[in-house]
């Protein structure tokens, strides 16, 4: 039984090549929905009000894609740090998760930035409606519980 389950700790690659993935083509859509709003616009000389606020709005979209790529990055790298390498290795960034507590703290920091740049789009797509109001709010409930898990879940060991 103990070499099966050490055996099926591989099977935690599948999540891992699966968020990294998920980087990739986050990251790539990004990069293309950049490149195709600038072509369109530097060759349609259009430089109106209405073109302004369409780019603004695709940098928006951009770097809600850009988040996502790092949830997953870092999902990525949280999981094979926790259960495949122990040894210490340079991430591109500097990411201290030493259990699955801080990986999940990560995340959730990460996807609190994402659902503010989601409703960020969203206002600066539609006029203000008292839905946009609601789901702003649902938003922000969101936000406030995530950030007291966050908080209440620390332990003497987290913070220091």
């Amino acid at each position: 039984m103990q070499r099966l389950l050490i055996w099926c700790r591989n099977l935690i690659w599948i999540p891992i090549i699966g968020s990294l993935l998920l980087t990739l083509g986050c990251g790539l859509i990004g990069i293309l929905m950049i490149i195709t709003r600038f072509h369109y616009n530097l060759f349609n000389f259009d430089y109106s009000p209405e073109v302004a606020k369409k780019i603004g709005i695709t940098t928006i979209e951009t770097l809600d894609l850009f988040l996502i790529a790092t949830i997953a990055y870092i999902t990525a790298y949280g999981l094979y740090k926790l259960f495949i390498d122990k040894e210490d290795f340079e991430a591109p960034i500097r990411i201290k998760i030493p259990n699955l507590k801080a990986l999940k703290d990560k995340i959730i920091g990460v996807v609190i930035a994402a659902l503010g740049v989601t409703f960020l789009a969203k206002i600066a797509k539609e006029d203000i409606s008292s839905d946009v109001m609601y789901e702003g709010i649902g938003i922000g409930v969101i936000i406030v519980a995530l950030t007291i898990a966050i908080h209440f879940g620390k332990t003497k060991t987290d913070s220091s």
